[in-house]
């Protein structure tokens, strides 16, 4: 299940603050990234309504949206075939986007498929990126995840927060502060200060 985002002046990360949403590329500039799991099964999904022609398919659901508004997609992989309700209609035929491709046992801890696909926030009304990949279901290494689909948000709000340092007592110069966030950096120019700032929802 994924979280969605918030669609609210939480979002903006206070005063001053304003983020915008980077629908793809972003696990790079968050530095890495932490795999959810999908679990597979030969169970059609209720909400199927059109599929392509499939020898074995495994189906998984995510639901992805806003908390009270969460909207289901199908997720579908018949071997080297991969096929992602990117639109939420429940027809697997007429969605774009889509990357899948072996790798040899080459690519992410050598993993079997790699790819993408990105899926329409039910709120926001703007497709957002996921990565996602496989590993190989004949490997006994990997048998408790034989079936199992590991993807992860590629998406991130970022943007700045212009706010003022307070003032050293001893030095009457801005206090300098540590512990920031791995993904906020600080901008150091005086004491108006601007920090960058990037989320992951």
């Amino acid at each position: 299940m994924l979280t969605g985002l918030i669609l609210s002046i939480a979002l903006s990360g206070g005063a001053g603050t304003k983020l915008v949403m980077m629908p793809s590329g972003a696990m790079p500039v968050m530095g890495g990234y932490q795999p959810q799991r999908l679990q597979l099964t030969d169970k059609k999904p209720e909400g199927l309504r059109k599929a392509p022609s499939m020898k074995s398919p495994m189906y998984g659901v995510l639901e992805f949206g806003a908390a009270n508004g969460k909207k289901s997609f199908i997720i579908a992989v018949d071997g080297s075939n991969f096929y992602a309700d990117t639109n939420g209609d429940g027809d697997l035929t007429n969605d774009s986007g889509n990357e899948w491709k072996a790798t040899n046992n080459e690519g992410q801890g050598n993993a079997k498929y790699i790819g993408s696909f990105a899926l329409m926030h039910p709120q926001l009304n703007q497709k957002l990126s996921f990565g996602v990949y496989m590993f190989d279901p004949d490997d006994p290494s990997r048998a408790a995840i034989k079936n199992v689909l590991l993807y992860y948000p590629d998406y991130a709000l970022t943007g700045s927060s212009q706010f003022v340092a307070p003032e050293d007592e001893r030095t009457g110069r801005p206090e300098r502060h540590g512990g920031l966030h791995e993904h906020e950096r600080l901008g150091h120019g005086g004491p108006g200060r601007r920090r960058q700032v990037r989320r992951q929802v």
